[in-house]
């Protein structure tokens, strides 16, 4: 470890201790990992959302990206159901980012690109709307009684709608 990748090796770590494969053998420590390198060539941060999570694009050695979801000191539960929900999206065919890892307060997904519902509302509304209307008839024809969360009850409903009407609704002129 030196001081050119040791940010990248323990940011987020609470302690990291490194040690050769024998050594651990003769203590008698299980290793929980193994380090076998790492490459970034990018992390750029991303407009957030309402919850306090914060946002990367990570772009890897080889021109992949990938969206980092930093979770704040005390999410593990929060990253761990999340990414549970996007593994249950995935292995039904939504239109979801695909999970790609979790690590304590940090999920990785597919990177799904850049353009905001905006733009796509203002310049084709009904390919949004009826793109909009797939992946709602797609999660209505999932079994829920499988879902990693509880289910939503009316009062929930009702605050997702509200936002929903403030924010989205007078942007694609409804």
């Amino acid at each position: 470890i030196s001081a050119g990748n040791a940010s990248q090796f323990s940011d987020g770590a609470g302690a990291c201790v490194v040690m050769d494969e024998t050594v651990a053998e003769r203590k008698g420590l299980k290793p929980l990992g193994r380090f076998l390198g790492f490459a970034v060539a990018g992390t750029v941060p991303l407009a957030g959302d309402a919850s306090q999570r914060r946002f990367f694009r990570v772009t890897l050695q080889d021109g992949t990206t990938v969206v980092a979801a930093l979770y704040p000191p005390g999410g593990t539960d929060q990253a761990a159901r999340d990414h549970a929900v996007q593994r249950w999206g995935a292995e039904r065919g939504l239109p979801l980012p695909s999970p790609l890892g979790l690590q304590a307060e940090v999920t990785v997904s597919t990177d799904l690109g850049d353009e905001h519902l905006e733009a796509v509302l203002k310049r084709d509304p009904e390919v949004a709307l009826a793109g909009a209307l797939e992946a709602l008839t797609a999660f209505q024809r999932c079994p829920f009684d499988t879902l990693p969360t509880p289910p939503f009850d009316a009062a929930f409903f009702r605050r997702e709608l509200a936002v929903f009407e403030e924010h989205a609704a007078p942007i694609a002129g409804a």
